[in-house]
Formats: C-alpha cells, structure tokens, sequence
C-alpha cells in the first residue's frame, strides 16, 4: 500500500520516524527529492512551497539488496549512500 506524500512532509516538518521501503528500487526522480531534502534541510514542493526539516524528523530506508542487482539501482545507490547508516540484522 502506498503512502500518500502528505505523510512524508507531515514527518518532514513536525517530526517522527518514516519509513522508506525497498529504496533500492525506488524511482530516479524520488531519491533526487529525498536526496536534496536530507542534504538540505528544505524540501521544496512543485507548487513552491517550501517545508522545513524538524529537528526530531527521522527517516529510515530499508533495502532487499546493497543496491547491486542492477545498474540503474546501483548508480542511484551510490548516489544517496552517504546519507545513510548500514545496518544488517542476523538471521
């Protein structure tokens, strides 16, 4: 079930946690947003409006793979990489 992008800017601006799921497969054109919005503390709506990153807004990314079973989700991988912490849980 998909989320509604209220939810996220909702976190985004009042805090909490939100969950990305299965981000290795997630499109081009949301990690770009997400991207910018993690490195900038601003997330910047097409219709102008501009939302400020709370202080207590956490945003968690789970993935099924390091982002290596294809090209196109390998390149977007390394792009976004550094704005996370791996965590691996054992079996």
């Amino acid at each position: 079930m998909a989320v509604p992008a209220q939810r996220f800017v909702q976190v985004y601006e009042n805090g909490g946690v939100f969950l990305l799921d299965e981000i290795d497969a997630a499109d081009a054109n949301v990690m770009v947003a997400i991207n910018a919005a993690l490195a900038n503390g601003v997330l910047a709506n097409p219709n102008g409006k501009v939302h400020v990153r709370h202080d207590k807004c956490f945003i968690l990314a789970a993935a099924n793979t390091w982002g290596e079973r294809r090209q196109p989700v390998r390149r977007r991988t390394s792009l976004t990489r550094p704005r996370w912490t791996a965590s691996c849980c054992p079996p």
